[in-house]
C-alpha cells in the first residue's frame, strides 16, 4: 500500500512546485470605472514573524498615470518597488 508523505502544488506543465511551504493567493481587480481612485489596499493581515515570497501578475495592460507598490506599514515599497502603471505590460510578472 502506498503511503503519501506530502503533496505538492503543480504548475501549468504539471511539474511539482516545491519549497513554497504554506501558500495563499489573492486576486484584486482595479478599474477606474468601478473602484475609482484607490489608496492603500491590505493584501493580507499577518501576525508574528513570517517569510514572504510575493508574485504579482498583470492580466491586463495598465493605463493611466497611477503607481503600484507592495510592502508593509512604514515601508510600503519594501516588497515591490513603486512602479508606474503604464510601465507594466499584460502577462508581466
Amino acid at each position: 500500500m502506498t503511503n503519501i508523505q506530502r503533496a505538492y502544488q503543480i504548475d501549468a506543465n504539471r511539474n511539482p512546485i516545491i519549497n513554497l511551504g504554506l501558500t495563499e493567493t489573492k486576486s484584486i481587480t482595479y478599474s477606474a470605472l468601478t473602484t475609482g481612485a484607490v489608496g492603500a489596499t491590505d493584501l493580507f493581515t499577518v501576525t508574528g514573524v513570517v517569510n514572504v515570497r510575493l508574485f504579482a501578475v498583470c492580466s491586463t495592460s495598465l493605463t493611466g498615470s497611477g503607481t503600484i507598490e507592495a510592502g508593509i506599514a512604514g515601508a510600503t515599497a519594501s516588497l515591490i518597488a513603486q512602479t508606474t502603471g503604464t510601465d507594466i505590460d499584460e502577462n508581466e510578472i
